[in-house]
């Protein structure tokens, strides 16, 4: 092999090797530029996942004040008519709201109302209030009344009956209400009126 030869060879080498670093480095900027623009779509990704968290939220927290307050007006809107009603169905001497007992083990229960009738009837009604009775509702309903005399074992002797008070009712659970043995008020207008089968038992609880 020649000198120019030689020389040759060394410039060819020489150039190849640049060529390779040039495409070297533009595929290691092409590699970055693609991990920045995965990172930077990771980033925004994870910052659109805790807006829509925070925003889920605010609305959850939103539709619990209004559920919240709408059980509120409910409760106002009804019990004038909703005394009345317990009172010349079952003969109530003492009808208290909001009744709550916690246990040393803290185990809690609350009844939206509890009416007691003395002398020789003695019974317990107790009254939950709903502003829409579903299947869900009234399951809550039967477990609540299944745990009253745990609570309250001051009622032992009394005959223990259920009262639901509604203002909507989903289609087909009024049959459910009754088969559980639940006497059942329903809205009019403004006032409750309690109306059962002709061939309804009411459960003693």
């Amino acid at each position: 092999m020649t000198d120019q030869e030689l020389r040759d060879l060394i410039g060819s080498l020489a150039t190849d090797t640049q060529r390779y670093k040039e495409e070297f480095a533009a595929e290691r900027r092409k590699t970055e530029a693609e991990r920045q623009k995965t990172e930077a779509e990771r980033r925004k990704t994870e910052a659109e996942r805790r807006k829509t968290d925070k925003q889920l939220r605010e609305l959850g927290k939103q539709i619990g004040g209004i559920h919240d307050k709408f059980g509120k007006f409910a409760e106002g809107l009804m019990l004038p008519s909703l005394k009345r009603v317990v009172r010349k169905t079952f003969g109530v001497d003492t009808l208290d709201w909001h009744v709550e007992r916690e246990m040393a083990d803290g185990r809690h229960i609350e009844l939206d109302a509890r009416g007691l009738v003395n002398g020789s009837r003695n019974i317990c009604v107790v009254i939950e209030v709903k502003s829409n009775l579903n299947q869900q509702e009234l399951a809550k309903v039967v477990k609540k009344m299944e745990d009253v005399r745990a609570f309250f074992p001051e009622y032992a002797s009394m005959k223990l009956y259920g009262v639901i008070a509604a203002i909507h009712t989903s289609r087909g659970i009024e049959e459910r209400v009754y088969k559980a043995g639940f006497y059942l008020a329903r809205m009019s207008d403004t006032t409750f009126r309690l109306d059962v089968p002709k061939d309804f038992v009411p459960k003693e609880f």
